[in-house]
């Protein structure tokens, strides 16, 4: 009996795990959160800690709507997993969620799930972050505006929010980040949000317009270093009320996205008429193909 449930553990597990998910990664099942996820455990020791800080700084990575479904496989595709199979070894743990189809990221299930890795694992609570990428751009503005008080900094790519939220978003460090050519989720959505934040404040907020650059290329964002390093070095203990407490983010470039070509201009103007044909009601083939 014993030897059939050892089996059956081990047949579960290869159905989850495949090359494509890091080797390090250790799967949680929805039952337990709301939603299922991965997490990976530091890859390697953050040198500006002492050597006898146990705790460690925890990272949420929010996926696209074209990631959204059940196969946990899929949010290897890009994002932070992605990066990390591709070499990306970070001193923190990473957790990778994934929103069932149809759905919206749920700021409340997000935070089951930051619950349930605190209680289980050494998080140091002052150093939890949170960044994604088009609806998960969407799902970082409305984590930060519900918890506020339980991020340290956060990174919102491509996407927009709810500008009632802007009173607490403006206490918590915030890097937006944006492409001038996006047809899929303008740029405005983000500048809408921008001239909320600092309506109230413009302390804790850096927006980057990018030029040139769409939608999909933003994806190689979760493979650049410098976002990760920079969300690492806020620390929540530190933030003093009416007082700014964000690192001045890095100089980041159109010129550092290797999918920015000197074809560009052409892809550009193929989405543009495929953007014409959507809002007639006519859908092209292009829709299955793009990132969101």
């Amino acid at each position: 009996m014993l030897f059939t449930l050892i089996l059956c553990a081990l047949l579960a597990t290869q159905s989850v795990y495949s090359a494509d998910i890091p080797k390090a990664a250790t799967y949680v099942e929805a039952t337990r959160t709301g939603y299922h996820y991965l997490l990976v455990p530091p890859l390697e020791r953050d040198s500006t800690r002492a050597p006898n800080d146990s705790l460690v700084p925890l990272i949420v990575s929010l996926h696209g709507k074209s990631l959204s479904g059940s196969n946990i496989r899929d949010v290897t595709k890009y994002g932070t997993m992605y990066a990390i199979n591709d070499g990306l070894k970070l001193p923190a743990y990473v957790i990778a969620p994934q929103c069932p189809m149809g759905q919206g990221w749920n700021p409340d299930r997000i935070m089951s799930i930051v619950d349930d890795v605190c209680a289980n694992y050494p998080i140091d609570t002052n150093r939890i972050y949170v960044l994604g990428m088009s609806m998960g751009g969407y799902g970082t503005f409305d984590f930060v505006g519900t918890y506020p008080d339980k991020v340290a900094a956060a990174i919102a790519m491509c996407g927009g929010g709810k500008q009632q939220m802007a009173s607490n978003l403006c206490k918590v460090p915030l890097w937006v980040i944006h492409g001038t050519s996006d047809v899929d989720v303008p740029i405005s959505q983000s500048r809408v949000m921008v001239s909320a934040i600092k309506s109230k404040s413009s302390k804790n907020l850096h927006f980057t317009e990018l030029p040139r650059i769409g939608h999909s290329p933003l994806a190689q964002s979760y493979n650049h270093r410098k976002l990760y390093d920079w969300l690492l070095q806020h620390d929540k203990s530190d933030r003093k009320v009416g007082e700014a407490c964000m690192v001045p983010p890095p100089e980041y470039k159109s010129s550092e996205f290797t999918w920015l070509s000197k074809g560009y201009s052409k892809k550009k103007s193929k989405r543009s008429k495929y953007a014409k044909r959507t809002r007639k009601g006519k859908k092209g083939k292009a829709y299955k193909r793009r990132r969101r």
